[in-house]
C-alpha cells in the first residue's frame, strides 16, 4: 500500500464536491474506494446535504470545533441515535428530528435558549 503524497491529498480535498470521486481517482491514480475512504477519514462530505445542519450548529456552539467531538457508546445510548444515523446527521445527509434535537441538546447541556436560538438562525439565512 502506497502512502498518499501531498499533491494527491491536496487535489482530493480541493476537488471534493466539484468533481466526481471517480474523476478524482482517475486523476491521482487511486481507486474510487480509496478516494472515498480518504475523504471520509478527513471528514469531507460528498453528496447531497440538508440546507441547515442543526447537529453541526449545536456541536459548534458547544465545542467551537465539531471535529473535536467523538461520540462514545454511552453517548449513542443516551441520545438514542445509532452510529449510522449519527454520521448522517453530522454530515448533513439527513435532518435531525425534534426529539433527537432535544435529546442531543439535553445531553450536551445546551440551554433551551441556546437550542432555540440555533434553530432560529435558519430563518434569517
Amino acid at each position: 500500500m502506497e502512502h498518499w503524497n501531498e499533491q494527491q491529498k491536496k487535489y482530493a480535498l480541493t476537488s471534493a464536491g466539484q468533481v466526481t470521486v471517480e474523476d478524482i481517482a482517475l486523476n491521482i491514480g487511486r481507486s474510487p474506494r480509496a478516494v472515498k475512504l480518504f475523504l471520509h477519514r478527513n471528514k469531507v462530505n460528498i453528496g447531497r446535504t440538508v440546507k441547515h445542519n442543526l447537529t453541526l450548529t449545536i456541536l459548534q456552539r458547544k465545542f467551537g470545533h465539531p471535529e473535536y467531538f467523538y461520540p462514545t457508546r454511552q453517548f449513542f445510548n443516551t441520545v438514542k441515535i445509532n452510529q449510522r444515523r449519527w454520521w448522517d446527521l453530522y454530515y448533513g445527509r439527513k435532518q435531525i428530528c425534534r426529539e433527537e434535537y432535544e435529546r442531543l441538546c439535553s445531553h450536551l447541556n445546551i440551554s433551551p435558549e441556546d437550542s432555540f436560538e440555533a434553530r432560529q438562525i435558519e430563518l434569517f439565512e
